[in-house]
This record gives C-alpha cells, sequence and structure tokens, in this order.
C-alpha cells in the first residue's frame, strides 16, 4: 500500500477521504467477483436479522427435504412389497382346486407344494430390508421379524412347529375318530351327543328329519344331546340331517337316508325288522358317516384353527396349545412359551390400546408439525390370514393318497379358497397398502411444499445477500469517477498517478 502523508497545510479529510473510497472499490471489485453483498452477516446491516432467519428455514426444509427423499425410497418399496404379497394370495387361490388332487412322489399334492412357496416367498419379502431397516417388525428394525419357513413349519429344537402344533388340534377335535361325539342305540332311541363342553370337535347345531314314525328332538341341554325316538318303521327314502358346527367357525351336515339295503359310504340305512333293529341301522351307518366327516371335513377345520392358535400373536398374545397329552380327550387351551413353541414372529409385539393402529407407531417428521405414519407388524391379521391359509394347505399329512385325502384335500380347497378371499371382518392387506399409499401421497405433498418454500426463501435470501452486478457496476463506474477527480487535486502534490494509488 502506497503511504500517502499529506503535505503540509493540505487537509487530511482529503485524504481519508481517497482512503474510503479505495475501500468502497475493493468492497464493489469482491461483490462483483463473488455476487455477495458481504461477508458476513455483520456486513447486511439491518437486514442480518431478516437473513439469519431465512438461512434457518432454509436449513430446516433441507432436512425435511432429506428425511422425505429417504421416506419417498421406503414408502415405494413397500407398497411394492404388499402388491408383491397381494399377487402371491391371488394366484395361490386360483390354484387351489376342489376337483383336482394330483399326488407328487415327494409324498405332497401339486396344491400343497404351491401353498408351501408361497407360505416361503410371503416369508421372503417379510424379511426383506428397505433402505437400512425391516418394515415388518413395528420400531424393531434392525433384523428380520420373521423365522424362517423350516423352523415355523417344523420347530426347533424343544420349541414345537405348526406341524406339531396342528396333529395335537387334531387328535383333540377328532377324539376317537367321530368328532368328539358319542353315539348309542337302545330300545328304538338312537342318541347323538357331545362328550363335553370344551371347544374341540364338532358341535350339534340342528337336527333336521323326513322320517315318519319318528321323533326327533332338537340339540339341547349343555353338553348338548340330540335323539331320534323310532315308534314305527320310517319310508325307503325318507332321511335325516345332522347339521355340525366346527373349531373354525364353519359348519357341516351329515346326511343319512332310508335305503333298501344298508350301504354304509352312501349313508343308506336298511329298515330292521323292528323299531329297535332300524334304530340299531342309522346308529352304525350315521356312525360311519360321522367319522367320515371327522376324517375329512373336520380335519380341515381343525387345521385351520391350529393355524389361528399358532400364528394369531399380535398384540403380545402367546401361541395356544392343547393342554395335554392326553390329547384326544382334552378339554381346554394353554398358552405356548418359548421354551415348548416356536416364536415364529420375532418383532416388536408389545399390546396395544383399542383402536391403535401399528402404522403410528413408527414416524417421520415431513414438515413442522406434520409427520407420516408408516409402521407394520408382520403378525397383524392383514398377513397371518394369508399365511395360515398357505401354511394348513402346506402341512395336512395327504400321503396316503385314499378316498378320505381326496376329500380332505377338496374340503381343504373350497375352505381355503374362500378364505383368501378376505371374508367380511378380516383385515385386508388392501387397507393395509391403502395406508401406505395415503403415507405416501402425505409425503410426496410435504416435498412439493418444501421445493416451494425453498425456491420463495431462496429467492428473498438472495435479494439480501446477493448483489445486483449492473448496480455494481454503476457504482464501482461513479466511484471511479469521483475518485479521478479527487486524485486529480491530489496528484500535483503526491506526483503520483491514479494507477500507483490503486
Amino acid at each position: 500500500m502506497v503511504n500517502l502523508t499529506s503535505p503540509p497545510g493540505y487537509s487530511a479529510s482529503v485524504v481519508a477521504q481517497l482512503m474510503t473510497m479505495r475501500s468502497q472499490m475493493e468492497d464493489l471489485s469482491r461483490q462483483l467477483g463473488t455476487g455477495m453483498k458481504a461477508t458476513t452477516y455483520g456486513g447486511l446491516g439491518t437486514e442480518r436479522s431478516v437473513a439469519v432467519s431465512l438461512r434457518s428455514k432454509l436449513e430446516n426444509t433441507g432436512a425435511f427435504q432429506q428425511t422425505i427423499g429417504l421416506m419417498d425410497i421406503r414408502l415405494k418399496t413397500t407398497s411394492t412389497t404388499l402388491t408383491h404379497m397381494q399377487n402371491v394370495i391371488d394366484e395361490t387361490r386360483k390354484a387351489f382346486d376342489p376337483n383336482q388332487f394330483n399326488l407328487l412322489s415327494d409324498g405332497v399334492t401339486g396344491q400343497q407344494k404351491n401353498a408351501y412357496n408361497a407360505l416361503n416367498e410371503f416369508l421372503g419379502l417379510m424379511n426383506s430390508e428397505t433402505a437400512g431397516r425391516y418394515m415388518f417388525g413395528g420400531r424393531q428394525t434392525d433384523k428380520p421379524p420373521a423365522e424362517t419357513i423350516d423352523r415355523i413349519m417344523d420347530g426347533f429344537g424343544t420349541q414345537a412347529g405348526f406341524k406339531q402344533v396342528m396333529a395335537e388340534r387334531r387328535l383333540a377335535d377328532i377324539g376317537t375318530g367321530n368328532g368328539r361325539l358319542s353315539l348309542t342305540a337302545a330300545a328304538g332311541v338312537v342318541t347323538l351327543a357331545e362328550d363335553g363342553s370344551h371347544p374341540f370337535g364338532f358341535k350339534l347345531n340342528a337336527v333336521t328329519s323326513s322320517l315318519a314314525n319318528a321323533t326327533v328332538a332338537a340339540p339341547s341341554g349343555s353338553p348338548q344331546t340330540t335323539s331320534v325316538t323310532f315308534t314305527g318303521q320310517p319310508a325307503v327314502g325318507q332321511s335325516l340331517t345332522v347339521t355340525l358346527d366346527m373349531p373354525d367357525g364353519t359348519s357341516t351336515s351329515v346326511t343319512v337316508k332310508v335305503g333298501e339295503t344298508t350301504e354304509p359310504d352312501k349313508g343308506l340305512f336298511a329298515l330292521g325288522a323292528t323299531p329297535d333293529d332300524t334304530a340299531a341301522n342309522l346308529q352304525s351307518v350315521l356312525a360311519n358317516r360321522l367319522a367320515f366327516a371327522a376324517g375329512t371335513d373336520l380335519t380341515a377345520a381343525s387345521a385351520v384353527a391350529a393355524s389361528g392358535n399358532f400364528f394369531d400373536t399380535f398384540g403380545g398374545q402367546a401361541p395356544q396349545r392343547v393342554d395335554g397329552p392326553p390329547f384326544d380327550t382334552a378339554t381346554a387351551l394353554v398358552d405356548g412359551t418359548v421354551a415348548n413353541t416356536m416364536q415364529w414372529y420375532k418383532g416388536e409385539n408389545g399390546a396395544l390400546a383399542p383402536g391403535a393402529s401399528p402404522r403410528n407407531q413408527v414416524q417421520a417428521q415431513v414438515d413442522t408439525n406434520v409427520s407420516i405414519s408408516y409402521g407394520m407388524r408382520g403378525n397383524e391379521e392383514a398377513f397371518t390370514w394369508n399365511m395360515r391359509q398357505f401354511a394348513v394347505m402346506a402341512a395336512v399329512d395327504m400321503s396316503a393318497g385314499g378316498t378320505t385325502e381326496k376329500a380332505l384335500q377338496s374340503s381343504l380347497a373350497s375352505k381355503l379358497k374362500a378364505n383368501l378371499a378376505s371374508p367380511p371382518g378380516t383385515q385386508t392387506l388392501t387397507s393395509v397398502a391403502m395406508e401406505i399409499a395415503l403415507a405416501q401421497q402425505g409425503n410426496k405433498q410435504a416435498g412439493e411444499r418444501h421445493t416451494q418454500t425453498a425456491g420463495t426463501v431462496q429467492t428473498f435470501l438472495d435479494g439480501i445477500e446477493q448483489s445486483d452486478k449492473n448496480e455494481v457496476g454503476v457504482k464501482m463506474l461513479a466511484l471511479q469517477t469521483s475518485m479521478q477527480a479527487s486524485y486529480q487535486a491530489t496528484s500535483i502534490l503526491y506526483k503520483l498517478s491514479l494507477t500507483n494509488y490503486m
């Protein structure tokens, strides 16, 4: 820097003025080069507080946009996963055919293989990782929420898997083979009764009859009992139908008819020489039909009920086991423990308040006072309901390939096909997908708001912090002219050129 020393008699104010103008020129040159009015907020003068506020707003918006970008990945992937799950459900439902029985060389049917593969794929989707977290474990996001299919189906160590739980439930429901019903005939009276008050086996619902010379008592009492009393002989072609409730909430009917001859497999019983003999014939054929229904429809219903006992653990519920052994005379269910029963779901599973949703347990803040909810638990009904149908078809033993097994698969296929259509009252996968779609929409809208806000804030901030190059150029030109004029008055005294000065 050139040292400006005032000659005698020359005012120091002129020198100070030149120094100020040079400083101003340097600042304008900096503004022209950087495009910024000042290097610090203090240099913005009275607008510094506004600039600080706007800059803070911009930083907050950027943080929200970063969260929104991450959420966009998670929600899109989750939506795709749910769509894939629904496709698995739809394809498996189409594959369930009550009129088809194709036993493969490994002892399972084609429909069973499809069901096993569907369950395995469902579990794989549930255990998939999305943007650094597992989405189906509630707030527990650092590990897969579901066990492997092998452990779920077959158990591990002392922990019983679904197949064992289902087998024990079948014993409790079938009993000695007649669905926990007792059937006797004496003195022209056929009596059918439940064997106790418990949740297992057939339950008498209704009895309808066209039998002449016979009095039919409606089911009554606890446990319930019904009877047919012959006062004479009925006619050929007349029938008796017993409607039975089953453990999965469905019902089935057993019908027997008076025939020319006794043909148990067709449900036909012949007239005896006396009403007592006719009652004995009815009892024999009815026992045959009840046993067949127990091995088919009741076995199917028992498997579905067992799937609920095993898979329905939402909100901290324990899996349910038949209180045994002995299992065929059991009268109650008990809680399965971690020691004796496979806990198929390993994610967050605490109790929720009535009406509360797992969605609200996992949230992301995408704006001031605005959060989106996207939590899911793999043991919600929307998922377990479908997994249960897959597991049942895959687990039931069809290896004998006989008449009973064919009828059993037919019953299962019809029942499970209907169940996969999500009966009224069940939580559907579609409803969960809609909630995730709403979260996506909220996330998108927040992103659009922030983009607009960031643009507006940046415009205001630029107006405060950035220099107008045209305006700076005009100021520099005016300042240079002023400096030229001032310097001309002093140049003779200092014998300097403007170039040397600047």
